[in-house]
């Protein structure tokens, strides 16, 4: 029995089927209803809730949300924008795409949830308050659903919309000059004010859109096969067997996982012990952990300042004259050297190099720090506006601006207490967001894994399956190979074709220029295998034969490839291809791929041809006299296949005792197109196999 997906990868795309600009740009409309709620400053309500965090999400400028009048003053103009995207959408008979944008209505609900005040005393205003806020977090979470779904994660749209994001977040940082006042102008901030975005947000929830994505990509990568086990009613019997055979996985990761937690709890309550021990606060009733230690110390000194600020307030004019001075300077210098420099509790210890838990909980306060900091700048810069204001109204040296700037300071440490407060949560959402990440990419490693043990497992010839990566209208390769002979690999005078060759490869009759092609493609691992700066062979302009050379018993194969007929092959053996071949990353999470150990591979896609080398005599599918190979269909570890059609059929050859090991060997079906190299890793025994293992299994992708 034969498995395969109906996979036609467009790149590392998926998903979004239409190539039309109008549908790429409506797409890139629903991104960007996305970014008031990316904006704010957390998005977690308990910190709402509980006081330590503000929504404080950014306010459209200018009409963006002002009502259109008469017929419809239910409707902004963003809001009639987003009803005619999904208008148009629908008539393209894209309803997924319809959906999201309709969605992106619930916009208008941003101004009634905006700010700190989560819990308003009217309770009429409070359900308001947060119908309004489920309700636009409903329709992000439903539009995002869609997108992952439906959506093209790795397409132009959504890079243009990372890229404007990274901008606002980090280019911005960098291009504005701190020597002056002159900031890099923001791209978003034409549309919406204050829009500073927390970077440790965005991040957390790109890469769980990612994590989600792959989730959703598995399922329908192998969803194929798996209706193959259920007909045949193997299906439950494949899943229980290569979860037994994935436990010790699991329990690895599970026991990680506790020891982590364990370890992160130690050092959270000893470094709320150490913190009370350096500060002169009182200390808590019960013991807590270092965010409420920091929010325990933070509340209790400006409690302090305020209890001393309003009994000098109200005895004689000269205890007042104590705390305040003759002028606007001179009182915000006394406050500004009574503010601590550094965030109370904040001090690191020296860690051992070994002690993670004391790295990250200085980690944790060095945040803390970095935030108060920012907070005690802005505190001091507005107090000082608000002091020269008061100078300037009732006198320098008078009662009256003693008076003002006594209340001047007691309104700004009301305004300290509670960013200092919002800053240690978000510091700690962000140590939270890391953790989650972390904890994300042990789900990812888990499902990679347990989809390698699944393969294994169901593709034995016992099962009867021989699974496929692609099928259906992707042409199949009719396996059109060239050899090199005694290590040559040559090119009459009548080919018309221009070659790209690596650098490093020896080429006879022919000078060669230095080109990057598709310079964007694949560059990391371009780079690492030499294959990104290249060598340009125009065979048209060659007078005599062009040969490539390499010495025995090293090999030369050329693949040549029909119209759209694609061959996944290996950078470490890539040697070239002509100018009209086209080079493509896919994304696939089928059981095919995983054999091999990766979902992330690239392949070539015709026409034109693809130039590759072996460490020993390649073997083929055909040999060139024209017959089959019978060595082609033996068996091989999986390193071995340099390069395969997409539309070939393996079965996977493995005790089950020794399926966590990766000693496995590979057969392809008969008549599919492979080139073999029996010394894939140029026959030296590696002394770092257990790299290799580990890459299989701890790569996500």
């Amino acid at each position: 029995m034969s498995a395969s997906t109906t996979n036609h990868p467009q790149g590392i795309a998926f998903g979004v089927t239409s190539k039309q600009p109008l549908v790429k740009a409506l797409w890139l409309l629903v991104f960007f209803s996305w970014i008031p709620i990316l904006g704010a400053t957390t998005l977690n309500p308990w910190t709402v809730i509980q006081g330590t965090g503000c929504f404080l999400l950014p306010t459209a400028t200018g009409d963006l949300f002002a009502s259109l009048g008469l017929p419809l003053p239910a409707l902004s103009h963003l809001g009639a924008l987003l009803a005619l995207g999904s208008l148009v959408a629908f008539v393209l008979r894209d309803r997924a795409l319809a959906l999201a944008l309709a969605l992106g209505l619930s916009l208008q609900l941003v101004p009634l949830i905006t700010g700190c005040s989560a819990r308003p005393s009217d309770p009429q205003a409070s359900m308001a308050f947060w119908a309004a806020a489920s309700g636009l977090g409903f329709a992000l979470i439903t539009s995002m659903g869609i997108f992952l779904v439906r959506g093209h994660i790795f397409g132009a749209g959504f890079a243009s919309f990372l890229a404007v994001l990274f901008y606002e977040t980090i280019g911005i940082a960098l291009l504005s000059n701190a020597s002056d006042s002159w900031r890099a102008p923001s791209l978003v901030g034409q549309l919406y004010t204050d829009f500073a975005p927390n970077p440790a947000i965005l991040i957390g929830v790109i890469l769980t859109l990612l994590a989600a994505r792959v989730v959703v990509k598995a399922y329908a990568d192998n969803h194929a096969i798996l209706m193959h086990l259920r007909v045949d009613g193997l299906l439950g019997k494949g899943l229980i067997k290569a979860f037994r055979l994935w436990l010790p996985m699991l329990a690895i990761f599970t026991v990680l996982t506790a020891g982590y937690s364990v370890m992160w709890r130690f050092a959270d309550q000893a470094a709320a012990d150490f913190i009370i021990a350096q500060t002169a606060v009182p200390a808590p009733a019960e013991p807590i952990g270092l965010k409420a230690t920091l929010v325990h110390i933070q509340t209790e000194q400006v409690r302090a300042w305020r209890a001393e600020l309003e009994a000098r307030s109200l005895a004689t004019q000269t205890q007042v004259n104590q705390l305040v001075r003759n002028s606007a300077q001179e009182t915000y210098d006394f406050v500004r050297d009574q503010l601590p420099i550094r965030a109370p509790g904040t001090q690191t210890k020296n860690c051992r190099w070994y002690d993670i838990g004391c790295h990250v909980m200085n980690l944790a306060k060095s945040m803390a720090n970095s935030i108060y900091q920012g907070m005690r700048e802005g505190a001091l810069n507005k107090l000082k506006a608000k002091l020269d204001r008061a100078e300037a109204e009732a006198g320098r040296g008078t009662d009256a601006f003693r008076t003002r700037a006594v209340a001047e300071i007691d309104t700004m440490l009301v305004a300290y207490r509670e960013r200092s407060i919002a800053g240690i949560g978000h510091t700690f959402a962000t140590l939270q967001i890391l953790s989650t990440l972390l904890f994300l990419y042990t789900l990812l490693v888990l499902l990679k894994t347990y989809l390698i043990v699944l393969g294994r497992v169901v593709l034995h010839p016992t099962w009867g399956i021989v699974a496929k990566l692609e099928d259906g209208a992707v042409p199949h390769s009719h396996g059109d190979t060239r050899l090199s002979a005694r290590g040559a690999l040559t090119f009459g005078r009548n080919r018309r074709d221009v070659l790209f060759v690596t650098r490093d490869t020896v080429v006879s009759n022919s000078p060669g220029s230095g080109r990057i092609p598709m310079p964007l493609t694949a560059i990391l691992s371009r780079i690492t295998n030499r294959a990104w700066r290249m060598q340009r062979i125009d065979l048209s302009n060659c007078s005599d034969t062009v040969s490539l050379d390499l010495p025995p018993p090293a090999s030369l194969v050329e693949w040549t490839l029909r119209t759209d007929e694609r061959v996944i092959f290996e950078f470490s053996h890539f040697v070239g291809m002509s100018d009209k071949t086209r080079i493509k990353p896919l994304l696939n999470f089928n059981l095919v791929s995983l054999i091999f150990g990766r979902a992330l591979v690239y392949y070539a896609e015709g026409p034109g041809t693809l130039l590759l080398r072996t460490n020993a005599t390649a073997i083929t599918t055909r040999t060139a006299n024209g017959r089959t190979s019978i060595k082609a269909g033996r068996s091989y570890a999986p390193n071995c296949f340099v390069a395969r059609d997409t539309r070939a059929g393996f079965a996977v050859h493995s005790e089950h005792h020794e399926v966590m090991r990766g000693n496995i060997v590979v057969r392809k079906s008969p008549k599919d197109t492979v080139v073999v190299d029996t010394q894939a890793d140029n026959g030296a025994r590696s002394a770092f196999g257990i790299l290799r293992y580990a890459r299989t299994f701890l790569v996500p992708i």
